[in-house]
């Protein structure tokens, strides 16, 4: 158990010393695996999919980092227009704006990566910026949906220098990306105004206003 040196303020039951996970089983296999099991007495799912890193690539000198921003098609089925088609089969049209995520560079890792290669391979694909994993500073790790997924992200930082090395980015041959260059006001502007909504870019854009 975690040891904590706050007070118990209230609590609802008693916490386990241990769990039996049992009646472990694959439900689907695919890029989105779902296993069931049972715990607690209770029937449970859980989705693996690997897990993921997201960087956050700043120039403290001038005072810049630079994101990323594409357009996230899952993002038009939060809405309730995009509940109803998912219930209904609906074809529908969203616009740009309404699906577009302005982010820091992040992705899966790859087989047999690092998570630190993973963050270096990622930063090149997609912004063309080149760093060693030796410029990188792992900053956190934390669950994406710890109710139901496996999946964490480990969040770095890299401090690029002056030249930028560079070269015109790739992205993984299935992207439309713009990267943008912008102040630290400009993105705490942007984190400020909902311009900047995923669980990375909301940690790495509240990390640098608190630390810059």
């Amino acid at each position: 158990m975690i040891e904590y040196m706050a007070k118990v303020f209230a609590q609802v039951g008693r916490q386990p010393e241990r769990l039996l996970l049992r009646g472990i089983r694959a439900e689907r296999r695919g890029y989105l695996s779902v296993f069931g099991y049972r715990a607690d007495g209770h029937s449970k799912e859980v989705v693996e999919r690997g897990h993921a890193v997201a960087v956050l690539p700043v120039n403290f000198r001038r005072r810049v980092a630079y994101l990323v921003e594409q357009a996230r098609p899952a993002a038009a089925f939060a809405s309730a227009a995009g509940r109803a088609a998912l219930e209904t089969g609906t074809d529908m049209t969203v616009t740009y704006q309404d699906v577009a995520a302005l982010d820091f560079c992040a992705g899966m890792i790859d087989a047999g990566e690092t998570p630190e290669q993973a963050a270096v391979r990622e930063l090149a694909e997609e912004t063309g910026i080149i760093v060693q994993p030796e410029h990188l500073r792992r900053l956190f790790t934390y669950f994406n949906s710890v109710g139901c997924m496996t999946e964490t992200t480990a969040c770095f930082l890299a401090e690029l220098p002056d030249p930028l090395p560079h070269e015109p980015p790739v992205g993984d041959g299935e992207e439309n990306i713009t990267v943008w260059e912008m102040t630290f006001d400009e993105v705490s502007a942007a984190l400020d105004a909902g311009r900047i909504r995923t669980s990375s870019g909301v940690a790495l854009a509240q990390y640098l206003k608190l630390n810059s």
